[in-house]
């Protein structure tokens, strides 16, 4: 069986074809017009078209930026006066296809779970580290989607009395600090460049890092002691620089956790990179075929 993954972004969908077994092939791109979800229908057909004649194809999975009511793949405003969109409803609509929508790091997690780091974790919490923050529980293989299907929005969590998490430690975050360090616009920087200097002991690199390390630590042991995970996953830009954080993140968490707690909680960085969105988003696809959902 054949199956189309797609993670929309802001101004662009990716997407790969892949089997049941989670193997995808080479992924391309397509351009859409930003917030616009009837751009993303016309290129979500036009994906489908491009097939015919090649492969039969059994479904649609799609990972989106933004809140998801999933069972029917809605895309939710979140605003009192927003207007709610029924991509899924859209999708099958004009391609034909049985199709399943869920939130990029809520499959980020999925796919971590199904065929990354998370293998065999019992409960495990994603934390999608870049320009902002977010989150996803999974459970035995389910994710936790909560009342409003806003669990794991943890960049909203305050850290301190004043500053949310997501404000303090973010990729954003550390570039700001520096900036304001060194006295120059955080647009003129680069985060792969500053771990490249903390590395060759650039002081304000270090330091900045450091304090970055440390919102970190102070937001995952509140994790921790919420959820109580197994395993913590750390995707996103972040990740890229596991061999530099990790040493210090742990350091940090072992202040914060109590024993029993940081013995039990293995936290590692994702391995799925940018395909962990689509096979997350397929992982939820086939998990509704499984139940009759869709």
């Amino acid at each position: 069986m054949n199956y189309i993954c797609a993670d929309i972004r802001t101004d662009m969908i990716v997407y790969s074809l892949a089997d049941e077994r989670g193997t995808l092939s080479d992924s391309k791109g397509i351009p859409v017009t930003e917030k616009d979800w009837k751009s993303v229908v016309q290129a979500l057909h036009s994906i489908v078209r491009s097939y015919d004649g090649e492969e039969k194809l059994d479904g649609l999975a799609l990972s989106v930026p933004c809140l998801v009511e999933p069972g029917e793949g809605i895309i939710l405003s979140g605003e009192e006066q927003g207007q709610d969109y029924h991509l899924a409803e859209s999708v099958t609509a004009a391609c034909g296809l049985p199709c399943s929508v869920e939130n990029t790091v809520k499959c980020t997690a999925l796919g971590e779970y199904w065929l990354g780091a998370g293998q065999r974790s019992h409960l495990l919490f994603c934390l999608s580290m870049g320009n902002r923050i977010s989150g996803a529980a999974v459970i035995d293989g389910c994710i936790l989607h909560g009342a409003s299907f806003s669990a794991g929005e943890i960049g909203y969590m305050k850290i301190g009395s004043s500053v949310t998490f997501g404000e303090a430690a973010s990729i954003q975050a550390l570039l700001q600090n520096v900036a304001a360090a060194r006295q120059v616009p955080a647009s003129s920087l680069d985060e792969k460049k500053l771990f490249r200097q903390a590395k060759s002991g650039d002081a304000v690199a270090v330091m900045a890092i450091r304090r970055l390390v440390d919102h970190m630590a102070a937001g995952i042991a509140n994790i921790c002691y919420l959820y109580n995970p197994d395993m913590v996953i750390i995707s996103g830009s972040l990740a890229a620089q596991m061999r530099y954080v990790r040493p210090l993140l742990m350091g940090e968490l072992k202040k914060r956790l109590r024993p029993m707690v940081y013995e039990h909680t293995r936290v590692t960085f994702a391995h799925l990179g940018e395909t962990a969105a689509l096979t997350g988003a397929l992982y939820w696809l086939l998990q509704k075929v499984r139940h009759h959902d869709i």
